[in-house]
């Protein structure tokens, strides 16, 4: 693993940003021995679930995050979908009933109000990219009308 400190500036290697949304699950010892720099800037480890991911696997990321767990919605790509169909549903339901300590944040489809809603009934939030980047294409690069339009799709205005 390169070595990812967080730089003067408070980037974080090569990549930048508040935070780093995945890692590879072997490499948290190594992340934590930099953790004080780290937690300097407000970096938090950030790791991802799916619903293929096992039970040992999912404590073992609840045990070694500080942040919160990035559960992706869907083992297929992301992007939009009208609903949540009843396998999610299921997943949903068994990572809720795990007791995880770490808030959850789902992503992956949530694209309108249905998914948000169902998103936040079954975690603490819902994580929003494709249906952004889409919208920003459509209202050419204008993050205010591209908010404005995201806020409505997902039912907030």
């Amino acid at each position: 693993m390169k070595n990812y400190l967080v730089d003067e500036n408070g980037y974080y290697g090569e990549f930048g940003g508040a935070f780093v949304p995945k890692i590879l699950h072997r490499c948290v010892d190594e992340l934590r021995q930099s953790y004080p720099t780290v937690a300097k800037y407000g970096l938090k480890a950030v790791m991802l679930i799916t619903p293929e991911t096992s039970e040992e696997r999912i404590r073992g990321i609840d045990a070694n995050t500080d942040g919160f767990i990035y559960m992706v919605s869907s083992a297929a790509t992301t992007g939009a979908q009208k609903s949540f169909d009843g396998r999610k549903l299921e997943y949903f339901k068994r990572i809720d009933s795990l007791g995880l300590r770490n808030p959850r944040m789902t992503g992956f489809g949530i694209s309108n109000r249905d998914t948000s809603r169902t998103a936040c009934e079954w975690s603490s939030g819902a994580i929003v990219g494709s249906r952004f980047v889409t919208l920003l294409d459509e209202h050419e690069g204008n993050a205010e009308e591209a908010v404005l339009a995201l806020k409505h799709d997902l039912g907030l205005s």
